[in-house]
């Protein structure tokens, strides 16, 4: 009889913890559909342009590869060889520039995509930890202050921060250190 009574107490106490992270899931799980939906359509939208312009792109290629640069008109020519520089960055520019933007939107679309599906997986995890706190009390499993201790560690613990880490890609310094300590 006293553990029902303290696990009805548990069950009251924690209610609107376990209603607040069941919304929270929900959200989660709105925010991060929709999210993969925009992903999708994006990718489709630059699929389908790419298609449907793809003779002007292909025209806009030839034509930009079949103009001859200006070439230096001496050797010590440095106005020239600038314009020829200029010329050539344009060229790279006028293409790399838009699928590089492209590619920039896709990717922030789908890391908050993932962190929504992250906080929506420790969110169900928070709701399951309380219906299971609450079982365990009813069933006078969690006697020990420390196994309470624990769980309710466990169920109000910090969110996960590592969702905006970034690894940076290793540069030659640190590849040198890597080969030398071997």
């Amino acid at each position: 009889m006293k553990n029902a009574l303290e696990g009805v107490h548990a069950q009251g106490i924690l209610e609107d913890a376990a209603a607040l992270w069941k919304a929270k899931r929900k959200d989660h799980t709105v925010i991060c559909t929709a999210l993969f939906s925009v992903f999708v359509a994006l990718v489709a939208g630059a699929i389908w342009t790419g298609g449907v312009y793809v003779e002007d792109i292909l025209l806009f290629i030839k034509a930009s590869n079949g103009a001859a640069p200006p070439s230096p008109a001496k050797p010590g020519d440095t106005l020239g060889q600038f314009s020829l520089v200029a010329v050539t960055l344009s060229r790279v520019l006028l293409i790399s520039l838009p699928v590089g933007m492209i590619l920039w939107i896709l990717r922030a679309v789908l890391r908050v995509a993932l962190l929504n599906l992250s906080l929506r997986e420790d969110a169900a995890q928070r709701s399951v930890m309380i219906q299971t706190y609450v079982n365990l009390v009813s069933a006078g499993s969690a006697q020990d202050e420390t196994d309470r201790g624990l769980i309710l560690s466990a169920i109000f613990r910090p969110l996960p921060d590592d969702h905006n880490a970034e690894v940076a890609p290793p540069n030659l310094a640190d590849l040198m250190k890597s080969k030398a300590s071997k």
